[in-house]
């Protein structure tokens, strides 16, 4: 998956989300696309035979059309992002993305989550600017090779402290 020239038409909605350890859902032809970020919590996604893990550090992202279900582990924070794109980027499959840092791409969502509900001036053009931000993050994690995640893993107290 290359994100890298995707279009987003709409966001739909954003929204801070809590599920319950042990909850089951069926999606039949999602409507729209959706990214998943998890603040705390542990998520399964299934789709044909296939189980896709999602902790803190994992981003989810449902493409447009797909048929999935899930199950959650145990209580789980998530912010869930659904918009539509016209781009056909997102493919057919559930991808399980391993972000570098997470802090920063949850940051980004919280706070897009909080100027989608505040309808103030130019919310839904603030939020779309967060949305790609939060897209390049993913792509940016998607290009990483496990080489490149292994000598992050060494740095990565050092950025922390930067931070």
């Amino acid at each position: 998956m290359n994100l890298l020239d995707i279009k987003i038409d709409k966001i739909l909605s954003v929204f801070n989300l809590q599920r319950i350890k042990e909850d089951v859902r069926k999606q039949q032809n999602r409507e729209n696309s959706a990214i998943v970020i998890i603040k705390n919590g542990k998520i399964s996604y299934y789709q044909d035979d296939v189980e896709y893990i999602q902790t803190a550090d994992i981003a989810i992202i449902l493409p447009e059309g797909i048929t999935y279900s899930l199950y959650c582990h145990e209580d789980a924070n998530c912010y869930v992002v659904n918009f539509k794109e016209s781009s056909g980027c997102m493919g057919n499959k559930i991808q399980a993305v391993k972000l570098v840092n997470i802090n920063n791409v949850i940051e980004k969502t919280k706070n897009m989550c909080c100027v989608w509900s505040m309808h103030a001036s130019s919310y839904n053009l603030k939020a779309i600017s967060y949305l790609y931000s939060i897209i390049a993050d993913i792509n940016d994690a998607l290009s990483m090779d496990e080489k490149n995640v292994k000598y992050y893993e060494i740095i990565k107290p050092s950025i922390k402290y930067m931070e």
